[in-house]
């Protein structure tokens, strides 16, 4: 376990203990300040933390944080400012996320966007008949940035043949083409096939990628 601490400015003091490649928790409360921390022990090393806010003692709860302070996320925390997901989607993330795996964002535009005029290809790698596994970002000068799992996926692990595991849209960032959004859906909630509807501020809607 390791511990560091977050100013309300945005800066991270000093990590205490190995972190590099763990799954990360921010311990805050965006209702309200911290009054008091808990941290358990046994004879070595600390189990847990915990807190305490002026919020929670008003309320008589613990409930109520945000996706960003619910849910553990690898490699780091994101920054406060990103709009994460629609009040509506946050119950349904957090109880994903706490009973799969932490979750991961991918700033693929960079810092304040500055890297969106180089994007040029989104690729979608699908893992057997419709299942989304992961999404790599390519640009001009054939960098790449990733989340999830990516293939190509052997003949024992998936029945596609490879041509069809990987989806590519193509994107004109350097002609001033942008992603609006990209929306992940399912056929029926009791199949794991999924699909996608994509908008660019070219005019483009359309899937990526149908359902079969």
């Amino acid at each position: 376990m390791a511990v560091a601490v977050l100013a309300d400015n945005g800066a991270l003091s000093s990590w205490v203990g190995e972190h590099e490649d763990v799954p990360k928790q921010c311990l805050g409360d965006d209702r309200g300040t911290i009054s008091a921390l808990k941290g358990e022990f046994d004879a070595f090393k600390l189990l847990s933390l915990s807190i305490s806010t002026s919020a929670m003692n008003s309320r008589g709860t613990d409930g109520g944080f945000p996706l960003r302070n619910a849910c553990l996320w690898i490699p780091d925390v994101p920054p406060k400012h990103f709009l994460l997901s629609s009040a509506s989607d946050e119950t349904k993330v957090i109880a994903y996320a706490n009973i799969n795996a932490p979750l991961s964002p991918v700033v693929f535009g960079g810092p304040d966007g500055k890297d969106l005029f180089k994007l040029v290809e989104v690729l979608v790698w699908v893992y057997d008949v419709g299942i989304i596994t992961g999404f790599e970002f390519v640009y001009t000068d054939s960098s790449r940035r990733s989340f999830g799992m990516l293939g190509p996926f052997s003949g024992g692990m998936s029945s596609l043949p490879p041509e069809r595991q990987r989806v590519a849209l193509r994107i004109d960032g350097p002609g001033g083409e942008r992603i609006e959004s990209i929306q992940i859906q399912r056929r029926d909630t009791n199949q794991p096939r999924e699909g996608g509807i994509v908008a660019t501020t070219s005019g483009y809607s359309g899937p990526f990628m149908e359902p079969d």
